[in-house]
């Protein structure tokens, strides 16, 4: 990897050699990489499949300052993690935001498990505004971030749980996502969850397009024509925007996002009038 070039995408600078794993590093590089290289869908809901080999993900992320999801952020991070040294590995997790107790989940999600000193912690840079942009350790019970209170919880079920605590009913988690804590994922494992979820006709990200960033102190979020700002250490609603017209999408893009994106390709986000 050429971790000089990531380093300053994220705005990272660092003297050589580079210092040893630690958690202030990594909490360090999960910032900046969250607040500099956006989460964005665009390619997806273009009709176009994410390549998801060592490569493309740096040639888009990095050296063109594109976005990306999941299957994108969480390996370029993994990789400059472990020329940094760390010792980390990816999982797979089933969504459970915004779903039923008994609604079933593939695995469309892609997280990391830092190891420090015999502690795990959950270092996830690709789940949008509702993750913590801060390590998180597991089966600590509830942590507070500076962007919620969270927990990474091992169940009998065989999985992890990450949850993230109501902040209008304090004491009450919701689900985020859940992991396996028997096996870790095999790259072909990667591949076929990407796939999926970039090219299935009812995935989530084939039909919506999701964009967000941190500025400052916001998260910023455009869910197809609709972008909000929140507070990132309160979540309150800061502001609400319309947005009417591809040219109005693009331009928010850019200026709000950091993504030049090409025109076209947004049918299903608008309607496009053919006369």
């Amino acid at each position: 990897m050429d971790l000089p070039a990531y380093l300053t995408r994220i705005g990272v600078t660092m003297g050589s050699p580079a210092p040893p794993p630690s958690l202030s590093l990594l909490s360090l590089i999960m910032s900046a990489h969250s607040r500099a290289i956006s989460f964005e869908n665009v390619e997806v809901v273009k009709g176009n499949a994410i390549d998801m080999s060592d490569s493309a993900i740096f040639q888009k992320l990095v050296t063109r300052s594109r976005g990306g999801y999941c299957f994108e952020q969480n390996p370029l991070l993994l990789w400059a993690l472990r020329s940094l040294g760390f010792d980390a590995v990816p999982v797979l997790c089933r969504v459970r935001w915004g779903k039923a107790p008994d609604q079933d989940t593939a695995f469309t999600h892609i997280a990391l498990i830092v190891t420090l000193d015999s502690e795990q912690w959950l270092t996830d840079v690709g789940f949008a505004v509702n993750n913590s942009i801060e390590p998180i350790r597991v089966s600590a019970g509830p942590q507070k971030a500076m962007d919620g209170t969270f927990r990474v919880e091992e169940r009998p079920d065989g999985y992890t749980w990450f949850e993230v605590e109501n902040r209008k009913e304090a004491g009450k988690f919701l689900a985020l996502y859940k992991y396996r804590t028997v096996r870790w994922e095999t790259y072909p494992d990667l591949e076929c969850m990407n796939h999926f979820s970039c090219t299935f006709p009812s995935a989530r990200f084939t039909n919506q397009l999701f964009v967000a960033t941190i500025r400052d102190a916001s998260k910023w979020h455009i869910l197809n024509t609709e972008m909000v700002e929140r507070s990132l250490e309160s979540g309150e609603v800061l502001s609400t925007t319309k947005i009417e017209s591809e040219a109005r999408l693009l331009l928010e893009l850019r200026e709000k996002f950091g993504l030049e994106v090409e025109a076209g390709g947004f049918d299903k986000i608008f309607i496009v009038d053919s006369n």
